[in-house]
């Protein structure tokens, strides 16, 4: 997830061609404080003003998450790159290919999501198909905003019943199910960071109360939220979903899905 404070529409325009398709890119003020509170960003983009509001925010917020400053003078020495390259890109795209290059030295991606892909990747014997990731990442990274099916289906434009039925379509469990085991690994990541208790992370993750995370989980996994502190926990957690949920038949109907939850650039 890439969070970004810009007021420039070329800009935002840029950072839509460089962020991977797989991710959220968060550009209303709103949103992004709410990512700053809740969810797990890799790189927060601005205009290059310190004394900025949300600048300040993600610093007061986020203390550690990686920062990148595009002022007008950025813009400046895109164009004189675009036009001395004599590039077939157009300029929108040509300023998005360099950025998604200053993102490469400067993002950090959440460790535990990459580890998460890791393991599974590991479990099921391969890489993990395109849309499982895209479905995946944004609910990692953001499981307040993705609580429940409706929003989830709302990155596809589909509802969620017509969700539902693709889904069916290509034996794949319900994406409901998906949905609540993926929400399930973050709490056991984020019940795993230092001062963590069930309530802080049942705020942060979107659940009602401490209580309903605890019910979720246990119904879920038959786990206490105690047993998922613990890496073994969490390591045997990944190896279930893969067992339950990424078979080789429903990686193929993932597959098959296309690029369903890949983020589309005009």
């Amino acid at each position: 997830m890439i969070l970004a404070a810009l007021s420039d529409g070329f800009l935002r325009q840029s950072a839509a061609h460089a962020v991977l398709p797989e991710e959220d890119l968060v550009l209303l003020e709103g949103e992004v404080l709410e990512a700053l509170r809740f969810g797990f960003p890799r790189l927060f983009l601005h205009d290059g003003d310190p004394n900025a509001s949300l600048v300040q925010s993600a610093r007061v917020l986020r203390p550690g998450l990686p920062s990148l400053g595009l002022t007008q003078g950025t813009v400046r020495e895109w164009d004189r790159g675009w036009r001395q390259s004599r590039s077939r890109a157009s300029r929108v795209e040509d300023a998005g290919q360099r950025l998604r290059s200053l993102m490469a030295l400067s993002a950090s991606t959440p460790r535990w999501v990459e580890d998460v892909f890791q393991h599974l990747s590991r479990a099921t014997g391969g890489p993990l198909p395109p849309a499982f990731r895209g479905f995946s990442r944004r609910i990692l990274e953001f499981p307040r905003r993705y609580g429940d099916l409706h929003s989830v289906a709302a990155l596809t434009g589909h509802s969620r019943d017509a969700l539902k039925a693709r889904f069916r379509r290509r034996d794949i469990a319900s994406p409901s199910r998906y949905l609540r085991w993926l929400r399930t690994v973050a709490v056991a990541y984020a019940l795993g960071e230092e001062g963590a208790t069930t309530s802080t992370v049942a705020y942060r993750l979107g659940y009602s109360s401490g209580g309903n995370l605890c019910r979720s989980v246990q119904g879920l996994v038959g786990h206490t939220t105690l047993e998922l502190r613990e890496p073994i926990a969490r390591s045997r957690l990944l190896l279930r979903l893969a067992g339950e949920l990424l078979t080789s038949e429903q990686l193929d109907g993932w597959r098959a899905l296309d690029d369903l939850f890949l983020r589309r650039v005009a």
